[in-house]
């Protein structure tokens, strides 16, 4: 099943429409999503379930909700050595779905400070039939 393709540029996510929405056979959609698809107000914690993404009150599972704990952390957390080590920690439980899924056997996320401000996330994936990898690097919000 394809995805319309969703990737990241400086001002977030976009969508590519050339002669129609360009797709995305892989999990690159899924996993732009996972890090920074749910409500910016909601930490993943008990105490922020009531503002997770709209969309999460009618999926029954909860291991399908979008709760972007990665997203949330930079948003209210500085850039700091310490707090890159908390996002590589969120980016991981975000994306942990897709081992429980059996859509990959492996997520390896390194997180990476290049810049002042700036958030590097690489996301290697492994599954039975295939790898992939994902670079997100971004500003990050709070100073």
């Amino acid at each position: 099943m394809a995805d319309v393709r969703l990737h990241h540029t400086p001002d977030g996510g976009e969508i590519e429409f050339s002669a129609g929405f360009a797709t995305d056979e892989g999990l690159e959609t899924a996993v732009y999503l996972s890090l920074f698809g749910g409500n910016f107000d909601d930490d993943g914690t008990e105490a922020t379930t009531a503002k997770q993404w709209w969309a999460n009150f009618s999926e029954p599972s909860a291991d399908r909700r979008y709760r972007s704990v990665t997203q949330s952390l930079l948003y209210t957390l500085p850039a700091t050595l310490v707090n890159a080590q908390r996002a590589r920690e969120a980016a991981t439980q975000d994306l942990a779905w897709l081992t429980t899924f059996g859509l990959a056997t492996s997520v390896d996320v390194s997180v990476q400070l290049p810049n002042k401000d700036t958030i590097k996330i690489d996301v290697d994936i492994v599954s039975a039939d295939t790898e992939a990898s994902f670079s997100i690097e971004k500003r990050w919000p709070v100073q």
